[in-house]
């Protein structure tokens, strides 16, 4: 008679079950994709985010995502990191099923086989769009009239510190500084809200 004790399996058996279940609840879109970059699973947020289902995504490439924003140097480098198994982490502008372009945190991770060789890769995905339009306002606040929506002073004097930096004797830099009478008041007047 002999005895196997099945608690360290069992145990293991039980970690997986919650873990898997902890990805297919996840508020973030999880993708699984083998050594070729053929999508193998997706959680119901990766539907929620892409619109492509779990058996519209699954046989396909991430390239159904592809916006075509980014040049051909930027996915080559990203699949250099994760060939040579580093983590990807970075921001895409992906396109949903239904062709609207959204932005795209990711994280990408190699999973290697016992003998340390990449078998697939695990994206984690977050949708981002609303957070990068909120950026985008306040750079334009921070940078342009809300009256004229010209240039303000801390954009022009970036700009001129570029130039001036630029300018050489074969190159130089001419400013012209204009004054308009009475622009502070129409600006006091209906730049600015009460």
């Amino acid at each position: 008679i002999s005895f196997l004790n099945i608690n360290k399996q069992k145990k293991a058996r039980e970690e997986l079950k919650a873990r898997s279940i902890a990805i297919e609840y996840a508020a973030n879109g999880f993708m699984i994709t083998d050594i070729d970059g053929k999508i193998e699973y997706t959680n119901p947020a990766f539907s929620e985010i892409t619109g492509f289902t779990a058996e519209e995504a699954c046989g396909q490439t991430p390239k159904i995502l592809k916006s075509g924003a980014h040049p051909s140097s930027f996915h080559e480098k990203l699949w250099g990191s994760i060939l040579e198994g580093k983590i990807w982490r970075g921001v895409v502008l992906n396109k949903t099923k239904n062709g609207n372009t959204y932005y795209q945190s990711t994280a990408i991770a190699p999973v290697r086989n016992d003998f340390g060789k990449i078998i697939k890769f695990i994206s984690i995905i977050q949708d981002i769009s609303e957070q990068k339009e909120l950026e985008q306002r306040l750079e334009r606040l921070a940078h342009y009239d809300p009256l004229t929506t010209l240039a303000n002073r801390t954009l022009f004097f970036e700009y001129l510190d570029e130039k001036m930096g630029e300018a050489t004797e074969i190159k130089p830099l001419a400013l012209l500084f204009i004054d308009l009478d009475g622009f502070k008041e129409v600006n006091d007047r209906l730049g600015h809200e009460s």
